[in-house]
């Protein structure tokens, strides 16, 4: 298993595996929650009101945007072009080189489903950091 706090890492144990998937899914649904409250408040009471700090989560990228980046990844695989699945990749989650090559070389063993979760986690990283800037 990979771990993608703030990237993607191998775990070991099959105990420490499900900790952590339980640990990404409570993270992804409080992100959501967030990502929900930060676009409402927008609504209601105007980009002025949330700021830039605040303003980013809003543009993390729907599902259906995320589903573009892991369908081009996929693709890039199985052309058998793992470089330029790499460095899509590496572009998509932020992380290094080799972080990037482990998880092209082992892709297969993740359900969409957590391949999903990641990569909505780095989009919120991400804005995390424009924001923090």
């Amino acid at each position: 298993m990979l771990v993608p706090f703030p990237f993607v890492v191998p775990v070991e144990s099959a105990a420490q595996a499900d900790r952590v998937r339980r640990l990404e899914q409570a993270l992804v649904l409080s992100l959501g929650a967030l990502q929900t409250l930060v676009r409402r408040l927008d609504e209601k009471l105007g980009a002025e009101f949330l700021g830039p700090e605040l303003k980013h989560l809003t543009n993390t990228g729907s599902d259906a945007e995320l589903e573009v980046v892991l369908d081009s990844i996929q693709r890039s695989i199985t052309a058998g072009k793992s470089s330029t699945a790499a460095r899509e990749f590496r572009d998509a989650f932020g992380c290094t080189w080799d972080e990037a090559n482990h998880a092209v070389r082992h892709w297969s063993r993740y359900p969409r489903e957590q391949k999903l979760r990641w990569l909505r986690m780095a989009r919120f990283i991400k804005a995390l950091d424009v924001g923090a800037e």
